[in-house]
């Protein structure tokens, strides 16, 4: 007993708080997830109590859960980059939906910073914009990366894989020996550690740096 509650009563609440924050992710593979770790644990508790319906019935949403991400994972993406030079008005629709969010996780970010860009485009899933990614020169072998934003449906490391995976020619063809970015977001900054980036302190100031 803890609280005057059961440790039994406290796998139900579990259980319940876990469902519950399943439906807060913007990400469907983090919501499939979660949402599965709650039906078990329900599953467990419905078990413990002997309220086989409950057991029964978060068992199923197990397997469903289990079957949509067998297909979240089996299936492949059309992944690839659309220039932001042709995007023409299309940028300025994206930015009035998501410049908020675009700064939240890339503090150094601004419109105008798009015109001097040296790298600049979206990254489009099945024809659906994925990220937005942008770089300037900082100098002859250095590039800044003022936005790598995911938009909240895509916010896994499919498109940092495909920017900083499978598009290294991109910055190799440009004489890029660096990238380096600038981020005071946790979940941001996981990111870019997962890609490869490391904290470093480049001509006195504090950066993640990729080394390429």
């Amino acid at each position: 007993m803890f609280l005057g509650i059961s440790w039994v009563e406290w796998v139900g609440y579990l259980a319940s708080v876990t469902v519950a924050v399943s439906l807060t992710m913007s990400s469907i593979v983090r919501l499939r997830w979660l949402n599965m770790a709650g039906a078990l644990v329900f599953t467990a508790y419905g078990t413990l109590i002997e309220a086989w319906p409950v057991a029964f019935l978060n068992g199923f949403i197990v397997a469903i859960n289990i079957y949509y991400l067998r297909g979240l994972y089996a299936r492949r993406e059309d992944l690839q980059r659309w220039d932001l030079r042709e995007a023409g008005t299309f940028i300025d629709h994206f930015l009035r939906q998501h410049l908020d969010d675009i700064k939240a996780h890339n503090p150094g970010f601004e419109p105008a910073s798009i015109a001097r860009a040296e790298v600049a485009f979206f990254v489009l899933r099945d024809l659906s914009v994925a990220s937005l990614f942008v770089a300037e020169r900082l100098d002859g072998e250095s590039l800044l990366i003022t936005a790598d934003y995911a938009t909240p449906p895509y916010r896994d490391l499919k498109p940092g894989n495909f920017i900083y995976r499978g598009n290294l020619s991109l910055f190799k063809d440009l004489k890029v020996r660096r990238l380096l970015a600038i981020t005071h977001n946790q979940n941001h900054t996981k990111y870019l550690l997962k890609m490869g980036f490391m904290p470093s302190n480049y001509q006195g100031t504090s950066y993640l740096e990729k080394i390429i």
